[in-house]
């Protein structure tokens, strides 16, 4: 287990935002997640953090495994039934919950781990709404499993497919190929 850095930051996190879950949907609980983990993330980019072996040349630093108590904490005060698959902490909670989190507090921990701030945190109950936070540009990428957003501080911008948005394209066709559109079958010239 990583050490904890002092005053446990991800504890800290969660008592300041513990009161603001009451009636929140699965998209909003993962999207405050999905926040407070971005948050210790952030706050503790660039330190000296202890790293620990998890074998086959993969290692969570101190900033993996605040952000997922500080997530936990979130998903505990709103749903604290439901069960948690967390990369770090793995199996918590009732194993026969009717509904279990998927949660990756650090998807990214080698970029972070040398400097790079190309990182994600990720919060989702499985099979339905998901949040995908940028602990450094504040974004957070949501879907309530209909619907797509973006969030910049506390204004949602909707994420639509269109040709001029390139969020949704088709496989492209193999050369000397056309690609037809009512099918999705490629056929040759």
């Amino acid at each position: 287990m990583v050490p904890s850095r002092g005053g446990d930051l991800g504890a800290a996190i969660m008592r300041r935002m513990i009161n603001s879950y009451a009636g929140l949907d699965d998209a909003g609980v993962a999207t405050a997640a999905a926040r407070a983990g971005a948050d210790v993330v952030r706050s503790l980019y660039g330190q000296g953090l202890a790293r620990v072996d998890k074998g086959a040349g993969d290692f969570a630093t101190t900033a993996d495994v605040e952000a997922e108590q500080a997530i936990l904490g979130v998903i505990r005060a709103a749903r604290p039934d439901d069960a948690v698959l967390g990369e770090e902490g793995g199996q918590q909670g009732v194993a026969d919950a009717a509904r279990q989190w998927l949660v990756d507090p650090l998807c990214g921990t080698l970029n972070y781990a040398v400097g790079n701030m190309l990182v994600a945190v990720n919060v989702a109950p499985r099979g339905g709404a998901a949040a995908v936070a940028d602990p450094f540009s504040g974004e957070v990428f949501v879907t309530d499993g209909e619907t797509a957003w973006v969030r910049h501080g506390n204004a949602d911008v909707p994420l639509a497919p269109t040709p001029s948005t390139h969020l949704v394209r088709g496989a492209a066709p193999a050369p000397g190929r056309l690609h037809d559109a009512r099918v999705g079958l490629g056929r040759r010239r």
